[in-house]
This record gives structure tokens, sequence and C-alpha cells, in this order.
């Protein structure tokens, strides 16, 4: 079993819950049990994003049940794509942006900060948002600093980088002691972040900003980093400056819609006129119902 880079580990990870959840309980024994090997791994997810999604981190979703609501954190393809691009944008100081429509876990993207300042020493990170309660509301578990909270604190114990120990919490601000790195919560008024620098600023939800204070934000923002990270929605249309940032040759776009989500796309089909079906997910019907896939493909 080659597990010395990171594209031979992704190979092994499983993509189903059940078999992932069984996968991160080894991997946590042989950890726990095998020095070489927990450095080994530890160097991969300092390498690799997806590898710390879907080995280390977890998806909470509140509108779940009870036995669902928290669920091991497994990257969807178009979510590889956007992690991927995020942790280049910011490795090469280039804007990010991602294009989303609602519960595409896109804001999750902010758990990349977490995996930089883990391994990295000196990040200065910004993360800002129009309201203060949607970045650090303790003890609301749907704000963003809720999200900072908890990747760190589902870290399995051999990790070494536990709530508490080296992880020092305030209000709007997180330290990481162990490497010297901060995450900072703001709102995004028009004082955002003035005479502030970071390595990269997250604009969560920022086509959301009325537009007077949107400029006021992209007119300043630029002294603060060479890396903003546009985060939204669409809600005030094309001439809003969300727009007009995640289209810029200069800005890397990755969209994050509901029609590009496999699990919500699992077996769709259209009908454009009475009595006309047309299959999206053909897999879909050809694993399920392979008799009405024959007839359909039969045309």
């Amino acid at each position: 079993m080659d597990v010395s880079t990171p594209e031979h580990f992704i190979k092994l990870i499983p993509r189903t819950v059940k078999e992932n959840l069984e996968f991160r309980e080894n991997l946590n024994l042989l950890c726990s049990a095998d020095e070489g090997f927990k450095n080994l791994f530890l160097d991969l997810c300092s390498k690799s994003p997806q590898i710390m999604y879907d080995c280390l981190y977890w998806a909470c979703n509140h509108k779940e049940t009870a036995d669902r609501k928290i669920l091991p954190f497994i990257t969807r393809r178009k979510q590889i794509v956007a992690i991927n691009t995020l942790s280049w944008c910011i490795d090469n100081q280039h804007d990010y942006g991602t294009e989303k429509s609602r519960c595409q876990g896109a804001t999750e993207q902010v758990k990349e900060l977490v995996r930089r300042c883990l391994f990295k020493r000196n990040c200065n990170f910004i993360v800002g948002s129009l309201k203060k309660e949607d970045v650090d509301n303790r003890p609301d578990p749907t704000t963003i600093f809720a999200k900072i909270d908890n990747a760190v604190e589902m870290l399995p114990d051999w990790f070494e980088m536990k709530a508490g120990v080296d992880y020092e919490r305030k209000d709007m601000v997180i330290h990481f002691k162990k490497t010297n790195s901060v995450i900072k919560g703001e709102t995004t008024n028009e004082n955002f972040s003035i005479s502030k620098r970071a390595d990269a600023v997250f604009l969560d939800e920022f086509g959301r900003e009325p537009h007077r204070i949107a400029e006021s934000i992209e007119g300043s923002v630029r002294d603060v980093s060479d890396c903003i990270i546009y985060n939204s929605t669409h809600w005030f249309g094309l001439n809003h400056p969300f727009n007009l940032a995640i289209n810029r040759p200069t800005t890397k776009k990755v969209t994050l819609f509901w029609y590009e989500n496999e699990e919500q796309m699992k077996g769709a089909y259209t009908s454009p006129r009475e009595g006309v079906i047309e299959l999206i997910d053909e897999d879909y019907y050809r694993q399920n119902y392979p008799e009405f896939a024959e007839e359909y493909m039969k045309g």
C-alpha cells in the first residue's frame, strides 16, 4: 500500500459514510500506535486540503435528525476543486471567489484556514460577515467561528492540538499558540479591516452587503491582503461589487451550485413536454431500475 504522496493516499479514502467512519477509526488507531505513521500522515495533511477534510473534518447539519447532525466530511467533486483552488490562491496571493447556491457547504471552506494555522507559523487571517452574530456568537453552532471551533475540537487526541491546550479562544479571535497563527473576525462595515494586514481575507456572503458598503470595502480591502476570498450567493444583481469581483480576470472562480451536487442530482430527470422523460442521472436508473433504463435506452 503506497501512501507516500497525497495523490496515492486519497485513492484509499472511502467515499461512503459507513466505510469512511470505519477508515477513520482504523486510521486513528494506527496514528495512536505508530509514531512514524502518524508523522507521515500529518505530513500528508500539511500538503493536502482534501486529506484533512476527508479524514479529520466533520460536517454539521443542524437541520438533520439527531443521529445525522454530525457526519464525516466527505468532499464532493466540486468541493475538491474549490478547496484546492482556494489553497492555491492563498499560496500564490490571488483573489478567489465562490459563486454558490444555498446549502452547498461553501462556507466550510473556512476550515482550510484552520489547516494552515495548524501547520504553518505566523499565519494571519481575517474572516468577515455582515453581522457580528454571523461571525461569532457562542454558543450558536451556526456561525463561521463555530465551524472553525468544530474543526479543531473534533480532531483526534493523537493530533496534539486540542481546545484549551494549544488553542486560545476569545470572542472574535482564535490563536493557535503552537504556531502563533491567528484567525480574527470582523463585521463587514465601512471600516472593515482599516489599517490591518493579513495573509487572506474571507468575506462571507459578500453579495448580501448593501451596495454602498460593499463598494467601500472593495475600496479599502486591497490594502489589507493580496488574497481576497469572496464567498456568497447572488442577491443584488450583476452590478453589485460581489459579482464584479468574482468575474475579474484576476479572480479564480469556482461554482458550487445545487445542480453540481451529486447527492442532490441522484436520480434526476426532466420532462420537457407532456409524455416525455429525459434521464439526467442515467447511471442511477441503470443500477436501481435496469429494466426501465433498458427500455429508455431503446428510445
